[in-house]
């Protein structure tokens, strides 16, 4: 979730995982699905993961120039950077931000984690992996997985914007049978520990 930033993509491409890339920003969409369509393994949805199905607000920092003043809406400063970083569902974070950038509220399909897999226009019906990285709307993602039905491998989310849904997350995941194999500054790791029947 928020596929433009997945650092695994270099593992996706040398053991030839399957993947189902989400992204609901439509300029990140856009470069993702250019970058990657050729891959054969790999399935992309614009759009969010959310508690039910149907739109939300989405604020986007866009890549392209501001209409009224032919600026760049970054200021002038790494687009990329902008773009992909600070783009999110979480409207008081996005508040802070338009301080600082322009960001483009716009509304954005969202489905139930449930509805994403169930969709015809993939064939992965059990990741092996989740990674979510959604600027500081990691939680309410992975509090819509059904942990008892969908059992990945390993679990990746950012934790450095959750506040006080940290310590949530980290007993959420705990009590689903996830350890945590890596916790830095930024985002956490965690594994499931596998019975002898796997």
């Amino acid at each position: 979730v928020n596929a433009s930033h997945d650092d695994t993509m270099p593992l996706t491409k040398k053991y030839g995982w399957h993947g189902l890339l989400v992204e609901p920003n439509p300029f990140l969409f856009k470069e993702l699905h250019r970058k990657y369509r050729d891959w054969p393994n790999l399935y992309f949805a614009q759009l969010g993961i959310g508690a039910t199905d149907g739109n939300m607000t989405f604020y986007a920092v866009s890549d392209e120039l501001d209409p009224e003043t032919g600026k760049s809406l970054t200021g002038g400063r790494d687009r990329q950077w902008f773009v992909t970083q600070l783009s999110t569902f979480d409207e008081a974070i996005a508040r802070k931000r338009m301080r600082s950038v322009k960001m483009i509220p716009m509304p954005v399909e969202v489905n139930t984690f449930p509805t994403l897999i169930a969709k015809p226009s993939h064939t992965i019906k059990m990741p092996h992996y989740i990674l979510i990285d959604t600027e500081g709307y990691d939680w309410k993602v992975l509090s819509t997985i059904d942990m008892t039905k969908f059992r990945p491998f390993l679990l990746i989310y950012e934790h450095n914007k959750l506040g006080s849904f940290k310590k949530t997350a980290v007993d959420f995941t705990a009590k689903a049978g996830y350890r945590s194999a890596h916790q830095d500054h930024q985002n956490t790791v965690a594994w499931r520990a596998c019975s002898a029947e796997g």
